[in-house]
């Protein structure tokens, strides 16, 4: 008679990935797999291959392990590629009582080198137009999507500052006696 050794499925394998999440930063992932047939620990390329799927841009991220040799099929494993946080920071502004307000800026930070980040919208100022202080706000301030930045890997992390509005000097006046 003759015994029939049909090869393993992959499926049955324990697979364990380090680390199991990154940042965004414009590289493919790979983590460290490990993987073991019960309490055997099985060779990359002599039992089994490895092929990764959606690892370079924020989200989930697959790892998928292919039997090799004596053992058949696949088993799929998922990583997390976290969104970057992109900082967004306002300059503090000032202007003189009645003088109209000047243009609101920003700058940011913590960008992937290379990646030049798009920006739709503007900043807002709380309203008033008198002596004080003022938050300038993120108003509709986004990112857009432009090669090879993003927007989808990134979140933004705004700090606001504010626009202060002086008192009018009154030797600026004009002064008419009559």
């Amino acid at each position: 008679a003759n015994l029939t050794i049909n090869a393993k499925n992959a499926s049955t394998f324990t697979v364990t990935l380090s680390p199991t999440s990154y940042t965004y930063d414009g590289n493919a992932k790979t983590p460290t797999v490990t993987v073991k047939d019960g309490n055997t620990t099985l060779t990359l390329n002599t039992h089994y291959t490895i092929a990764y799927k959606n690892n370079i841009n924020a989200g989930t991220a697959t790892a998928t392990i292919t039997g090799k040799g004596n053992y058949t099929g696949t088993k799929a494993v998922n990583f997390t590629i976290n969104k970057r946080t992109l900082t967004v920071k306002a300059d503090a502004k000032s202007k003189i009582y009645g003088a109209g307000d000047p243009a609101l800026t920003y700058t940011y930070s913590n960008e992937v080198s290379g990646q030049k980040p798009n920006f739709s919208g503007a900043l807002s100022r709380t309203a008033g137009e008198n002596v004080g202080t003022y938050a300038i706000n993120q108003g509709s301030l986004a990112l857009v999507d432009n090669s090879p930045f993003l927007a989808n890997n990134y979140t933004i992390a705004y700090t606001g500052a504010n626009l202060t509005i002086n008192a009018k000097n009154a030797s600026t006046f004009t002064v008419t006696l009559s």
